[in-house]
């Protein structure tokens, strides 16, 4: 359990940090974590401990209800176009409506450490996720 609320604990510094950083270069970035139980998580009155994550990102913003996940250093949302993307209720993050939107080219350490490097590197020389 030490090691869970030490790991959570790091997570919640690093997001911090990378808030501070969008803060500092005119990006927008926010996060309002909520407790399971709590009357404004979806899954209110559950017996689980996860905590929700009410991430905001973009400019103008987008909204993303997320799980906070202390097993990796990953973090995404979905983006449109998506054709094979998990099923959900909420609106996609459209790149194309954000002035703050940078892609990933396929060159950088960020988009080789996902391993995900395909076809479509060559034609866009962006990463695919």
């Amino acid at each position: 359990m030490a090691f869970s609320s030490f790991a959570f604990a790091i997570i919640l510094a690093i997001l911090y940090i990378v808030g501070c950083i969008a803060i500092a270069n005119g990006d927008t970035f926010s996060i309002d974590l909520i407790h399971r139980d709590s009357v404004d998580s979806p899954f209110y009155d559950s017996y689980q401990g996860e905590f929700l994550l009410n991430i905001s990102n973009g400019n103008p913003l987008h909204q993303v209800l997320a799980i906070a996940d202390t097993g990796s250093d990953l973090s995404w949302i979905q983006c449109e176009p998506c054709i094979h993307c998990y099923n959900h209720t909420g609106l996609l993050f459209n790149p194309h409506r954000s002035s703050t939107y940078k892609p990933v080219t396929c060159d950088t350490n960020t988009c080789k450490v996902i391993g995900i490097i395909d076809a479509n590197c060559s034609l866009t020389r962006n990463c695919p996720l």
